[in-house]
Parts: C-alpha cells; sequence; structure tokens
C-alpha cells in the first residue's frame, strides 16, 4: 500500500490521490445512469476515521497491535471470499474510480443506501450482476433466494446446512457435501492461527492475561473449527482484566441469504481506561430494600410508577417493489408474508440483528416515531423482584463468566447447539 506521509510531511502519492479527489469533486455529473446512481449512493454517508495513537504504548503492546493489523487483513480477505466478493472483482472496471469505492465498501457491487438500494440500475458493475456467496455452490443459487428453501427440505440438511461450514459439490458427482470451515479455507485460516499465536507470544504484559488465552484459544479454532473453547476464554475476558476489547471468529448469519453460515469478522479496539473511571462516578449505588432485595436507587420509582418504557424496534424488513414495512416477531412476519404474497413482485425479507443495523432514517421511522412506535411498559411483580435483580446481573453486570453459563444452561434445556444459542 502506498505510503501517505514520510518525515513529516504527505508524499507524491497523496498529492497525486488528493489531486484526483478534488478533480473528481468538480466533475459534472455522469451522464450515464448506472455511474449517477453510484455517487449518489456514496453520498449517502461520508467517511469517518477513527484513530488510534499508539507510539507511546510500551513494545509489547505495539508489537501485538502489529500482529493483530496482519490478522485484519487475514480476516478481511477471508470475509471478501466468503461474500463472494473477491470472485466478482474480476468483473469490476478498476478504471472507473467511483464504482471501485462503491465495491470496496459495499463488500460487493449492490447498492446498500436507503435511497438507492431498490434501484435496479445501481451497481458498481455494468448490469447489476446478482453476488453469489461463496459458502453454497454459484449454480445452485439462481437468481433468488428459493435455494434455501430447497437445501432446508433435504434429508440431509441438518449435516448440510452447519454454522461453521460450506456447502460444496461432491466431487465427479451430482450431491452436495458439507466441508468445515477450517478445510475450505485453510490458505487463509491457517496464517491468521500463526498470527494470532504471534499476538499471544507478543503480550508479555502480566496484566494481559485473559487477553493471551483468548488469541490462543482463537487460533486453535481457526485450526480446528471448534469454537468452544475461544468462546468460554472470551467470555471471561472483561475492561478490568484487559485493555483490549478483541473478538475474532465467524459469529453473525445475517450476510448470508439463507441466514445459516457464520461469518468471519474481527472486532478490534483499545478500551479507554479514562472511560471507566468515569463508569464507576456514574454508576448508581445500590441499596438494600425490603425482603432483602437490591435495585437501583433511582429506578424502583420509575417502574414502580409506570415511568419506565423500553421501545421496541421490528425485528423483518420486507420489501416488495418500492413498498417496505416491518415485522415485530416470527408471527407477524409470516402474516405480513401471507398479505404480500397476494400482491405482485418479488418478497425480500431481511433480519436486523440489532439497532447498528439501522440506517437513522429507519431507525427513526420504525422505533423513534411517536406515532409509529411500540412502547413496553416495564413492570416487576413484588414476588419477583429478587429474581429479576438476580438475571439482570447474571446478562448484564460485571462478571461474563455469568452470561456464558447462563447461554450454556438454556442450550441444555432447550436441546440446540451452543451455537445456535449465542447467536442472540
Amino acid at each position: 500500500a502506498p505510503r501517505w506521509v514520510e518525515g513529516g510531511a504527505f508524499t507524491d502519492a497523496f498529492v497525486r490521490v488528493a489531486t484526483r479527489i478534488e478533480a473528481e469533486a468538480r466533475a459534472a455529473a455522469p451522464s450515464d445512469a448506472r455511474r449517477a446512481l453510484v455517487i449518489t449512493e456514496l453520498d449517502h454517508a461520508a467517511p469517518t476515521l477513527v484513530e488510534t495513537d499508539v507510539a507511546a504504548l510500551p513494545p509489547a503492546h505495539q508489537a501485538f497491535v502489529g500482529h493483530m493489523m496482519r490478522v485484519a487483513e487475514l480476516v478481511d480477505r477471508l470475509y471478501a471470499r466468503q461474500t463472494g466478493m473477491e470472485a466478482m472483482s474480476t468483473r469490476l472496471d478498476a478504471s472507473d474510480a467511483a464504482s471501485a469505492s462503491l465495491f470496496r465498501r459495499n463488500w460487493g457491487p449492490a447498492c446498500r443506501g436507503s435511497t438507492t438500494e431498490r434501484e435496479a440500475a445501481c451497481s458498481a458493475i455494468d448490469g447489476a450482476p446478482r453476488q453469489p456467496v461463496d459458502v453454497y455452490p454459484a449454480s445452485i443459487q439462481g437468481e433468488d433466494d428459493s435455494f434455501c428453501a430447497s437445501l432446508e427440505a433435504r434429508p440431509d440438511a441438518q449435516a448440510l446446512l452447519g454454522h461453521f461450514s460450506v456447502v460444496r459439490p461432491v466431487e465427479g458427482g451430482d450431491g452436495l457435501v458439507a466441508v468445515p470451515y477450517h478445510e475450505a479455507y485453510a490458505d487463509l485460516m491457517q496464517p491468521i492461527a500463526a498470527e494470532l499465536r504471534a499476538a499471544a507470544d507478543a503480550m508479555t504484559d502480566p496484566n494481559e492475561t485473559a487477553l493471551v488465552a483468548y488469541l490462543r484459544a482463537a487460533a486453535q479454532g481457526f485450526e480446528t473449527n471448534d469454537w468452544t473453547p475461544a468462546d468460554e476464554a472470551w467470555s471471561r475476558m472483561n475492561a478490568r482484566n484487559s485493555q483490549w476489547y478483541v473478538r475474532v471468529g465467524p459469529d453473525e448469519t445475517y450476510w448470508e441469504p439463507c441466514s445459516i453460515h457464520a461469518g468471519f469478522h474481527l472486532t478490534f479496539a483499545r478500551i479507554n481506561q479514562g472511560s471507566l473511571v468515569w463508569q464507576d462516578r456514574l454508576t448508581p449505588y445500590w441499596r438494600p430494600l425490603a425482603g432483602g432485595c437490591h435495585l437501583n436507587r433511582e429506578m424502583p420509582g420509575l417502574i414502580e410508577n409506570g415511568h419506565l418504557f423500553l421501545a421496541q424496534p421490528p425485528l423483518y424488513r420486507l420489501t416488495q417493489g418500492t413498498q417496505t414495512i416491518y415485522a415485530r416477531d416470527d408471527k407477524h412476519k409470516e402474516e405480513l408474508v401471507e398479505k404480500l404474497s397476494k400482491g405482485r413482485g418479488k418478497i425480500e425479507v431481511g433480519r436486523f440483528k440489532g439497532l447498528g443495523e439501522m440506517t437513522p432514517s429507519q431507525l427513526k421511522e420504525t422505533t423513534m416515531d411517536p406515532a409509529k412506535r411500540i412502547l413496553l411498559r416495564v413492570a416487576i411483580a413484588e414476588e419477583d423482584k429478587e429474581r429479576t435483580e438476580t438475571r439482570v446481573e447474571h446478562l448484564m453486570g460485571r462478571k461474563p463468566e455469568l452470561r456464558f453459563q447462563f447461554i450454556q444452561e438454556q442450550a441444555a434445556q432447550r436441546g440446540g447447539d451452543l451455537a445456535e444459542m449465542l447467536d442472540v
């Protein structure tokens, strides 16, 4: 990659790029409809630089950061392959800077902005081709997501559709087989494991034992495809026993059309130690109430008088043509799908995994608008106060091991696997 600054001054490479950016900004709107939509898509959001200066950190922490940056590069390549972005890159016109930028930002050619995502021509590639994901054979994906139902109806669906495997055609045959991630993506997962171990070896700070334990467990996961040890080690990390927040591995499933296979990611951040001081100052004091129950000093009155509400965001977004509606839960989704099926056009269903996936306009429309939002009043029966506080302390307190224990117990009781229970 080019260097932008050397010796305290901008390099010639920076000047060339900056000059091109200025020229693009002054240029007239493109006459080509596709490129005009690409420009609109790019203008939908502004890039944000999050800068962390590690120059003053101890050598062990600097060396650790260096290895984690290499992990980040490899995980990006791995996710690009999973999503099908790597395979699509050969069809991209690299001389078209705007389209290349959209492709890079959106992990593929499709537009994602709220004003452009339903524009059929909005794409980084001429013809707006569909992007097949790598976790299924491209030959079965077609032009819609109906193949998901076909896969789930197969007698071997349970073996075929694991969270941590890909579906591949049987060599020399017409069947399908599941291939574990660590075999399908060995060329990238092995180097990631090596870098994670190198990061653990570099972190010689005796106060970072929880971080080191997690890095080694995560490295093992990339080599064996067994992620439970890494999840257990991660559950024991918190802002009090490490200066770093790290989560690496396969987690969310919403990125692929069938919402089954987990996508690889890395979350890497330095925890602001000053924020912990303010957290301690702002954490409300606890005091005993009647019956030995401990509740927040300010909260009992708010709850008992019915003044505490939770805004309920939707779980699904359904789109048919230019119409978009939202569903609260699975039952509501099925009702809306049945209603929309009487209309014309394909019904596209997307699932929100959190508020962070919504654009500001979607959040306002679905969750914050007083005319449309759904508010749930919080109420705690007198006989449930002690049990409620215990549960809240387990799920939201400072002991992550209690959360992990709860998830394990629930998974055992419900007969599901731990990976499915963790995807909440």
